[in-house]
């Protein structure tokens, strides 16, 4: 042997394939949990039915699924708030962003980064009028 074996090959890609799914899988399971908390957990609403069929063609498991709709139907899910950022961008152009999110202390700070990094400028509520 050379010091190597095939366990330790497949680990690194079983590692970063699993991180990719993961990331794929939390991002639908949130989406989920929010469109089951604006339908109030009626499947055929058409946001909700939208992101399970998302969440289905990227293969995720249905008991993940559930889970997600179970999230955002429960008693004690955080309730959302409406959140409105204005930005100038690189060239003047005016960017609105209308959100929800279950905690706007989180949120802003995480929507200012991602603007200075892309080169935007927050400004004022109620400036884009």
């Amino acid at each position: 042997m050379s010091g190597h074996s095939k366990w330790s090959q497949i680990k690194r890609q079983k590692s970063v394939t699993d991180a990719a799914r993961s990331r794929v899988f939390s991002r639908y399971a949130r989406l989920i949990a929010m469109e089951a908390k604006k339908a109030n957990g009626i499947l055929s609403a058409p946001g909700l039915s939208v992101a399970i069929a998302r969440a289905k063609a990227a293969n995720m498991p249905k008991d993940n699924i559930e889970r997600a709709i179970a999230k955002g139907t429960s008693k004690d899910a955080g309730e959302l708030f409406p959140v409105v950022y204005e930005a100038y961008g690189p060239g003047g152009c005016a960017i609105i962003i209308d959100a929800l999110t279950d905690n706007k202390n989180r949120t802003t700070p995480e929507i200012k980064h991602l603007f200075s990094k892309m080169g935007f400028e927050i400004a004022a509520p109620g400036a884009e009028e």
